[in-house]
């Protein structure tokens, strides 16, 4: 299974950006959904993708964020986020973090182990 989505928000309000929350939703038939909206169910948890460092944001704030994902009989779940945050035109945090083996990686812990 592949996932590839690009997507753009603009924050509502002042604030801190920790983070990106991922669930899904899905109409089986008139009158009949199925989700997984925060809080969420136990059997289907909800993601959540943190930002290396958190980004403090105003109402205005354009948040775009690519989301990859793979899951198959070749590599288990991994993850690729790329987010970028703007004010007024300006880009004021931009990452590109990932999973591996459903590991969050940091480069700053990683350099910390190997020094």
């Amino acid at each position: 299974d592949l996932c590839d989505a690009n997507m753009a928000f603009c924050a509502g309000r002042e604030g801190t950006l920790h983070g990106l929350a991922a669930w899904f939703s899905s109409v089986l038939a008139d009158g009949i959904e199925l989700d997984n909206r925060p809080p969420g169910t136990h059997s289907w948890d909800n993601l959540v993708f943190p930002l290396l460092k958190p980004v403090p944001v105003t109402a205005g704030t354009m948040i775009s964020v690519r989301l990859q994902g793979r899951s198959d009989s070749q590599m288990p779940l991994a993850w690729v986020w790329e987010t970028a945050v703007r004010q007024g035109g300006k880009t004021i945090a931009e990452y590109r973090q990932s999973t591996l083996f459903s590991s969050l990686l940091d480069p700053d812990a990683i350099r910390q182990k190997l020094t």
